[in-house]
């Protein structure tokens, strides 16, 4: 029987495969091969185009566990048992994920390590209490160790700090790729004319925020509390890219047409995964409105494309948003965000300086290499500790 398997589950629960993930799973395979044998697992759903195509070209086949359910999934990972003494599977956290690894937890005890990553627990609503509660409750039971994006996340999360002082917590961020020269290129997919033109006029200064239209990221808030600025700066234009609540972009453009925005205020629709860098390389300023983060991807990979970010302090932005350096932070209220806005579209010159920090921030703390190698060394130790506790068990 071989020794130690590594999993990681790297499909988000009703989305499907990102790049993002396959990304990760390239540079895991790479760094995790001293510490056992690793697999990655998805479902066969996508949610950008042509990332199990990507996937199945980093990683062998024979390394990759891919399903078109999770139980299905699951029931592929069980089977590893049967050939590894230890297995270690890391999941996405929450019930979903939970309620199938708990049977195995029961079945093959100490064998099975368990390591999540608290991606969501409500953090944005007034649900995070009693979602962070439930979740404590079942990592306490049932999981080895709970990864933390970011310490923002760590005290945010109800029992956050129980886990790090009892050595059953860590915090290891996402990781990004860094942005090549085939960024200057064309799109590979077509988009609004209206945006195209845009993002060919080098006279306007763009803010562009990634980010699903969801309650919590506040995009209506953001042109309400906009407006001064936006009156005093005719080239200014606000871009909002993603897809999300309809209910949410209904309300947007309700106050983009009341303070009478259209044609400053964008909202082309969801920018394919492959276009992303291609597209921050032509904004001057990404903006983060977000009332609350479990890590904030938002943040670092407008850096890593080498624009600063004016963004709220929450999840890596408390730390990376560093005023006049990588870019600029407010609070929620009209006069922080004024305030920081009017500076950037007024210094353009030093709002490029900041992008340049940024970049450079990222690219010492935040490659995804760095970050698997972060993990690979996690799994061996969560295998030593195992290996400790069976020797005095003994």
């Amino acid at each position: 029987m071989k020794s130690n398997a590594i999993i990681t589950i790297g499909s988000t629960v009703g989305i499907g495969l990102g790049q993002l993930s396959a990304l990760a799973a390239r540079e895991l395979y790479r760094k995790c091969s001293t510490v056992g044998d690793y697999y990655f697992a998805s479902l066969t759903k996508e949610s950008d185009k042509g990332a199990l195509d990507n996937l199945k070209k980093w990683v062998p086949y024979e390394n990759l566990i891919l399903a078109d359910t999770l139980s299905g999934l699951f029931g592929k990972i069980e089977e590893l048992f049967k050939s590894y003494k230890s297995v270690l599977i890391h999941a996405g956290g929450g019930f979903t994920q939970m309620r199938l690894l708990i049977p195995l937890r029961r079945r093959y005890g100490k064998r099975l390590i368990v390591a999540v990553t608290t991606h969501s627990y409500r953090h944005d609503s007034w649900k995070r209490v009693f979602m962070s509660s439930f979740q404590c409750i079942l990592y306490r039971l049932y999981a080895d160790m709970v990864v933390f994006q970011c310490t923002y996340a760590a005290r945010r999360f109800v029992g956050g700090a129980w886990f790090l002082r009892h050595g059953r917590g860590c915090v290891i961020p996402l990781g990004v790729e860094p942005f090549d020269d085939k960024t200057n290129g064309a799109p590979e997919y077509k988009y609004d004319d209206s945006l195209m033109e845009v993002l060919d006029n080098d006279e306007l200064f763009k803010f562009i925020y990634l980010a699903a239209f969801r309650p919590g990221k506040k995009h209506a808030w953001l042109v309400e509390n906009l407006v001064k600025v936006l009156n005093r700066h005719s080239n200014v234009r606000i871009i909002f890219c993603g897809g999300g609540d309809d209910t949410v972009k209904r309300e947007v453009a309700a106050v983009v047409r009341k303070r009478g925005l259209v044609g400053r205020v964008l909202m082309p629709g969801r920018i394919e995964r492959v276009d992303v860098p291609w597209l921050l390389r032509r904004c001057d300023c990404a903006v983060v409105p977000s009332r609350a983060e479990t890590f904030g991807h938002t943040f670092i990979e407008p850096m890593a494309a080498g624009i600063p970010v004016l963004g709220t302090r929450v999840g890596v932005g408390e730390y990376m948003v560093r005023d006049y350096e990588t870019g600029m932070g407010f609070d929620f209220s009209r006069k922080s965000l004024e305030c920081a806005a009017e500076y950037l579209v007024s210094h353009r010159e030093e709002c490029r300086m900041f992008g340049d920090n940024a970049r450079r921030f990222v690219q010492a703390m935040f490659l995804k290499s760095h970050v698997a190698d972060a993990f690979a060394r996690l799994y061996a130790d969560l295998f030593e500790r195992n290996e400790t506790a069976e020797i005095k068990g003994q």
